[in-house]
């Protein structure tokens, strides 16, 4: 038996599966887009140690894609190289109503959306239980390595227009910092080519 158990997450019916508009993961490692100067905020970050009700995720789409609450999902997990010790955990952050000029984020959108989602009371609580057990795994002599991937799936408010699909998104870890950019102007188009997938079916809203 796992060490932490495996939140489930509600399935949406597969008529309202979206298709995936950008997925982060954030262990201490520059991904695609990711300026250099984030990097070392990067590599000096532990999801382990982050206060979750401080943290908040900002995407920056087209204004004819939008995010809506539920859309973004936040995997957890902490590999010890034992499945019986290791774990995942999902969450659901909300999307909130703070100020689209906090400190790091652009000033205007300029024709982009921008969304603001953090993790509500419960998720909050729960993040914290995991770093809790995972402190005191540590302390008992276990080794592991924690990740968080961020993923995003949205719906569209007109047609899918040809050409590049920028997308931007930032991060903050505490509540007295500035966000700090995780992509830049990366073209989702281009991304979900390699994987195979055809931005022109992602759903109207």
């Amino acid at each position: 038996m796992s060490l932490f158990a495996t939140r489930a997450l509600p399935r949406r019916t597969p008529a309202l599966l979206p298709v995936l508009i950008v997925s982060l993961a954030l262990s201490g490692c520059a991904g695609l887009g990711t300026p250099p100067a984030s990097a070392l905020k990067l590599a000096r970050m532990n999801p382990m140690e982050a206060d979750p009700g401080a943290i908040r995720f900002a995407v920056a789409t087209p204004s004819f894609l939008r995010l809506r609450e539920g859309d973004v999902t936040v995997t957890v997990r902490y590999d010890t190289g034992d499945p019986k010790t290791s774990f995942l955990e999902q969450y659901k952050p909300i999307i909130t109503d703070e100020t689209a000029s906090a400190p790091g984020l652009p000033a205007h959108a300029g024709g982009s959306r921008l969304v603001v989602v953090r993790f509500d009371k419960a998720d909050s609580e729960a993040f914290r239980a995991v770093q809790a057990r995972v402190k005191a795994y540590k302390a008992a002599g276990g080794e592991g390595k924690g990740s968080l991937t961020v993923g995003a799936t949205g719906c569209r408010t007109a047609p899918v227009p040809a050409g590049p699909i920028r997308m931007s998104a930032w991060l903050r870890t505490e509540a007295d910092e500035p966000y700090f950019a995780l992509m830049r102007d990366v073209d989702m188009r281009r991304t979900l080519k390699k994987a195979g997938a055809d931005a022109g079916l992602i759903p109207p809203c």
